[in-house]
Order: structure tokens, then C-alpha cells, then sequence
């Protein structure tokens, strides 16, 4: 049994440091990025970082929601039958 539990504490410590490292490479590649953007933009960063938003609201974010909805009638379908 304590042999279990050091496996399982472990594989849990391993786990939340591959955690960690994805997290803090993620991190540093949006910060890079970001210091991209603010290089080639400059001042239009912001301006085009909205426009960004409101085409993934206005375009995107829609067919997501359709194509979830649709999931989710015939999840709930399948589990009435």
C-alpha cells in the first residue's frame, strides 16, 4: 500500500510540473508574440487586437455556438434512448 501511494504522489508531483512548464512556456510565447505585434503595429496594437475580437465575435463565435447546440441535441438524444 505505501508503495501505491508514493507512486501515485509521484506521478501526481509530475503531473503538476508538466503542468507548470506548459503554463510557463505558454506564458512566454504570448509575451513574445505580444512584443511582436507591439513592434509591427506600435500604436495600431490595440485598435487591431480589438477589431481581432469583434470578427471572432461576430463570425466565429457563432458557428461554435451552432455546431455546440447541435452537439448537445443529439448528446441529449442519444442519452433519452
Amino acid at each position: 500500500m505505501l508503495i501505491f501511494i508514493n507512486i501515485f504522489n509521484q506521478a501526481s508531483t509530475l503531473t503538476i510540473n508538466i503542468i507548470t512548464i506548459f503554463v510557463n512556456i505558454t506564458k512566454k510565447l504570448k509575451q513574445k508574440v505580444d512584443k511582436r505585434l507591439t513592434e509591427n503595429l506600435g500604436n495600431w496594437w490595440p485598435v487591431f487586437n480589438l477589431e481581432v475580437n469583434l470578427m471572432i465575435e461576430k463570425y466565429i463565435q457563432p458557428g461554435i455556438d451552432k455546431r455546440f447546440s447541435s452537439y448537445m441535441y443529439y448528446e441529449q438524444i442519444s442519452i433519452k434512448i
